[in-house]
């Protein structure tokens, strides 16, 4: 989230969180923000085309700027370091990189031209700016399920490894296999908290750890990355559900557990549980390090092994209170880059 806005949030609501009001304007500000600079990436590509803003551009012109500026969006170690400002030679070159270097750009560039001929049909030959972000709105939501679908490829291929199954396996079969990917630092996982290398001779990756790492990311932007889905959230989502309404969370996580399973919790797993239940302070720790391990013991495909320093919050082993410390881990952690 944007500092200015966060600080504005905090100082409105103060520790009294958010209600729906709230929330409602929030999310619309934020929503704003994101299409506004999505407009500005996009303003660039334009005007580096040599298009003013009120001009117009035939067919292929418009294929250019919205491939620059998709590439753009894509190459992220490029974007890095020039955020809106490049010229037409450099976005060319980042097109030109990506097409050789990223099999999704056949879509995306499909995509492109698909959303171009659609706006000559509704404009005529001369396209406008107008044209061109209505067409970047439908590629962007093109672009979010071919994201997506590269990440399950992935799953798949980390499946068919040995150990996959366990959601963990050898970093040196991992990189037999991938070829091109797959080529991340040993110090980078280790920073990711995907390594395993107890074990220093033969250390080992785990899956989820590593697919929500920022690597995968295909798209970044000043107020977001387009990365994996975390599906561990949706067993979280499931099991939050359970225990809204229960006096017994043990009982209501063991049967949802179970139920999305398809078999029954061992019984050193539900011992553990209900260890867990006894920490928490008049309600289960559903966001908490330990409750967090258990998932990753459960779910090990979907669930991240947890780091202890992501869970620092002022009630020890839990994540920030949105209430209490939110804003100052915020800073702390994300806004001093």
């Amino acid at each position: 989230v944007a500092g200015h806005l966060l600080e504005v949030l905090e100082n409105k609501v103060g520790k009294k969180g958010l209600n729906l009001r709230y929330l409602a304007v929030f999310v619309a500000t934020l929503e704003h923000l994101l299409h506004g600079d999505q407009r500005e990436r996009l303003k660039q590509s334009w005007a580096i085309h040599s298009l003013q803003p009120e001009g117009t551009t035939d067919v292929s012109g418009l294929v250019s700027v919205l491939d620059v500026f998709m590439a753009h969006y894509v190459y992220d170690s490029q974007k890095a370091a020039n955020g809106y400002a490049m010229t037409l030679e450099d976005g060319l070159r980042e097109v030109n990189t990506i097409s050789r270097i990223y099999a999704p750009w056949s879509n995306i560039h499909a995509s492109v031209k698909e959303q171009v001929e659609q706006r000559k049909r509704l404009s005529g030959s001369a396209l406008s700016f107008e044209d061109a972000a209505a067409a970047a709105d439908k590629i962007l939501d093109n672009f979010q399920e071919v994201s997506g679908a590269m990440c399950h490829d992935m799953e798949k291929t980390f499946f068919g490894l040995k150990g996959g199954e366990t959601g963990r396996v050898k970093l040196q079969d991992l990189r037999d296999y991938g070829g091109n990917l797959f080529r991340e630092s040993e110090e980078y996982l280790q920073e990711l908290g995907a390594l395993d290398d107890a074990d220093p001779s033969e250390p080992y990756v785990y899956l989820p750890n590593y697919m929500l790492g920022p690597s995968n990311c295909d798209g970044t932007t000043s107020f977001y990355d387009l990365c994996c889905p975390n599906e561990c959230e949706t067993h979280k989502m499931h099991l939050e559900q359970a225990i809204a309404h229960s006096s017994d969370a043990v009982s209501s996580i063991t049967k949802a557990v179970t139920e999305r399973l398809g078999r029954p919790i061992p019984g050193d797993a539900l011992g553990r549980l209900k260890d867990i239940s006894k920490t928490g302070t008049g309600s289960f720790p559903v966001h908490g390090l330990s409750f967090a391990a258990w998932l990753h013991n459960m779910f090990p495909h979907e669930c991240p092994k947890p780091c202890a320093a992501d869970y620092n919050g002022m009630d020890g082993g839990m994540v920030p209170d949105a209430k209490q410390d939110f804003q100052a881990t915020a800073k702390d952690k994300f806004l001093d880059w």
